[in-house]
């Protein structure tokens, strides 16, 4: 495999600011990765800090919280006040809420809990024996997606849901009884409304509303050109993508890699590359 100069991984917007978002930044050849924040209007690019994994979250108040392997970190939008909030390496998909004062993620041991805290690394709540993942918080703050699970397993086929912050119930969205590969739920966005949720399976993205369990084809991608870790602009009129294209080489011996960050409107269309720019 041969990646592109620059690598682009898991853009999220600011809250505050939907012309301003944070991304992963990797060099070729070069393991480590950084915590990056961009500025559309400025194409401002500022290193915070580095050995950073999987999907930052930035919160309403200008705490950026992120993964260092199964760690859990925070950071200020200045680059002050860097934290570790949880020690440990088996704590991941953590997400945070709207108010940006608490986080849910997984500990994943012999078994699998499900936690929630708050932003300054106080533990508030559990669930044993429960998978957390593939998750999202709701803009109203009250609902938690997470792929279902039971029973210290988790069910790796087309199935999901949502808990209520209290952890103690949890409404099934979408029952799929698929064993197949390609229609396992591998990422879940609510839409600004609270109401729908975005879900990609395999290469296709739908719409599911969850008071009515109708479900919409949103976008059909190539899986050698596919926008993953969708997130929508706090106005709900823009959504950024991580893009990752790859293409074969050398009779198929080789395989080019290449990630972008795009901006689409909140219906997928119209496209525009932010990086690299």
């Amino acid at each position: 495999v041969f990646r592109d100069s620059v690598m682009y991984f898991a853009p999220y917007f600011n809250p505050n600011n939907s012309n301003q978002f944070v991304f992963i930044e990797q060099k070729n050849n070069d393991l480590n990765k950084w915590l990056c924040l961009y500025d559309i209007t400025t194409q401002e690019k500022i290193y915070l800090c580095d050995e950073v994994d999987f999907n930052p979250r930035w919160t309403i108040n200008n705490w950026i919280v992120f993964n260092r392997g199964g760690e859990i970190w925070k950071i200020k939008t200045t680059g002050d006040s860097l934290t570790q909030l949880f020690t440990g390496y088996n704590k991941y998909n953590l997400q945070v809420n709207p108010r940006g004062d608490r986080i849910i993620f997984r500990e994943s041991n012999d078994y699998y809990t499900t936690y929630l805290a708050d932003i300054n690394g106080i533990f508030l709540d559990s669930v044993s024996d429960q998978y957390f993942g593939e998750g999202s918080w709701s803009r109203d703050g009250l609902k938690i997606t997470c792929k279902l699970a039971t029973g210290g397993e988790y069910y790796t086929g087309g199935s999901f849901g949502y808990y209520d912050t209290t952890l103690t119930i949890f409404t099934d969205v979408y029952l799929s009884t698929s064993e197949e590969t390609k229609d396992r739920i591998l990422d879940t966005e609510w839409l600004p409304d609270s109401k729908k949720v975005l879900w990609l399976e395999d290469t296709e993205y739908h719409i599911i509303d969850i008071e009515t369990k109708e479900t919409s084809l949103f976008l059909r991608e190539c899986g050698t050109n596919i926008k993953l870790w969708p997130n929508y602009s706090n106005d709900g009129n823009k959504i950024i993508w991580e893009r990752n294209y790859k293409e074969s080489k050398n009779n198929g011996y080789d395989l080019f890699w290449q990630t972008q960050i795009v901006i689409t409107d909140s219906n997928g269309d119209n496209e525009i590359r932010i990086l690299p720019n």
